[in-house]
This record gives C-alpha cells, sequence and structure tokens, in this order.
C-alpha cells in the first residue's frame, strides 16, 4: 500500500496499447517512488530507484516469500494514521500476507471491482457470499456495490448465521440480482435451493447474474453451473438464459438474463 497517485488515469484516456503503454512508462517513476517509501522496497531498492523499465530488470522479481516475510507492515508505505483497513489472505499456503488500505486507495479499489460488463447499479440487490473476515474479498464487492447504489446482503460464507437454507431464501425472497462468491458456492445454493421444493433455473427470476472467483473454473464446473441455473455458455446457442464465461481471469460472470444474447467477460480483481 502506497500514496496514491494524485490524477489517477481513467478508462477512455488511451486509445490503444501504445497510449496505454506510454501512460504506464510516464507514471512509473512516480510509483516506484512511493513503493520506495516501505521498509521492504527501500531495502531492495538501496542501489537507487528505477527510471524506467530497463532499470526495472536489474531489480528481482517480488515473490509470495518476500510478502510473507514483510509481515505485517514491511510493505506499508504511508503513515500507519492513514490507514483505513488491515486485512489477511486466508494463509491456506501458508503464512497469511498482510494488505492494508487508505480511505483514497478503497475509492480505487472499488471502481476497479465494478469494472464488469454485466454493471452494478442502485437496482441491484448484491449478496456478497464471501468471508468478510480479515480477507479483503466480501470488503470489496460490498463497497464497490455500494459506490454504485445498490442493496448489499452480507451473507459472510463462514458465517454460522448464514447456512445454505438461509441463502436460498435470501436469494428467493429478497429477489437478490447479483451474486458474488466461489465457484463451488452456486453449486451447493442449487442443491439447498432443490431441497427446498425450488428450481435455480425457475424460482429466482430476479437474478440476474453470478460473479465467481478464488477457485479453478474449469469447462466441467462451468457447465454444470450454467445447467444449475439456466445459464447458456459462451460456445451453445438456443433460447437458455445467457452465461459469459471469460478464458482466463480473476473472476467470471454468469448471466441470468433475458435478452437471448451471449457474450465473453474477462474481470479482474486487484490482487
Amino acid at each position: 500500500m502506497t500514496d496514491t497517485l494524485t490524477a489517477r488515469p481513467a478508462i477512455g484516456q488511451w486509445r490503444d496499447y501504445a497510449e496505454l503503454a506510454g501512460l504506464q512508462d510516464r507514471r512509473l517513476p512516480y510509483a516506484l517512488v512511493a513503493a520506495a517509501r516501505s521498509p521492504f522496497y527501500r531495502a531492495r531498492l538501496r542501489a537507487g530507484v528505477p527510471e524506467d523499465r530497463a532499470g526495472l530488470l536489474d531489480v528481482p522479481l517480488t515473490t509470495k516469500r518476500d510478502l510473507r516475510d514483510s509481515y505485517p507492515f514491511g510493505l506499508l508505505a504511508v503513515p500507519r494514521a492513514r490507514l483505513a483497513t488491515y486485512h489477511e489472505s486466508s494463509g491456506t499456503s501458508g503464512v497469511p500476507t498482510a494488505s492494508y488500505y487508505t480511505a483514497d486507495d478503497w475509492h480505487d479499489l472499488a471502481e476497479r471491482y465494478a469494472r464488469k460488463w454485466v454493471g452494478i447499479t442502485a437496482d441491484d440487490v448484491f449478496l456478497v457470499r464471501t468471508p468478510y473476515a480479515l480477507m479483503i474479498t466480501g470488503h470489496l464487492a460490498h463497497a464497490a456495490a455500494r459506490r454504485h447504489g445498490a442493496t448489499v446482503v452480507p451473507g459472510d460464507n463462514r458465517s454460522l448465521a448464514m447456512p445454505y437454507a438461509r441463502v436460498v431464501r435470501v436469494l428467493h425472497d429478497l429477489g437478490v440480482t447479483l451474486t458474488w462468491s466461489l465457484p463451488t458456492e452456486t453449486l451447493l445454493w442449487a442443491a439447498a435451493a432443490k431441497a427446498a421444493g425450488y428450481r435455480a433455473d425457475r424460482d429466482f427470476p430476479a437474478l440476474r447474474a453470478l460473479f465467481v472467483g478464488g477457485e479453478p473454473l474449469g469447462t466441467a464446473r462451468k457447465a454444470r453451473i450454467a445447467e444449475l441455473w439456466g445459464c447458456r455458455s459462451s460456445r451453445s446457442t438456443g433460447p437458455r438464459r445467457p452465461a459469459a464465461w471469460p478464458a482466463s481471469a480473476r473472476t467470471a460472470a454468469c448471466t441470468c438474463g433475458r435478452t437471448g444474447r451471449c457474450s465473453r467477460s474477462t474481470t479482474r480483481t486487484p490482487g
């Protein structure tokens, strides 16, 4: 986490890759100076802060081990008084890695998360079904949805207060239009819906998209989710509700709209 650069570039300020690359080159020195304020990069760049891409070639790549060894504040580049939130990764593959954000960072993070072709609007009811405790994922979706005026249902998937029967009730009774979860969650919801006497592809008419991420999303799993929720994969045809699956991305969207169209979507979250 570093000082947020002023006059942050916005989508639409470049027409092609060459213009984007030029913008990145102009911004790179400022980003490196900001990073060098952290203890880790102050040591890593002690020979001098690079001024361009060529200078970066002499700097070792930052590894996951570096992130773990920098716990808790080795990568912090602003005074701690400026922090708005502190987070950690799940730690499933070892020692958790820490991250921290200022209020200004949060404006940027929320805007980036909301860059989805499906779109998030004030008419949406957004079920957030990822962890809130320490991890950033639930808070990020929550902040992005609120930034766009949506009603948020904070259904933390690690809370005993939100069993699958309750998830199904909320999806149905509140008219949830968007969800954010692991891919596996959508399969479990469909099973819970069936146990409650519902059909996932028929009895949740308000639902227009399932945002998923955080797990491998292979062809078979995509097809199964699409089948259960009445979606249509990007390679299929016919009148079923459309689905959009990116070839490689941090997150994907299975859309459940009624337009009869199908598009390919790629959405990347920070991190």
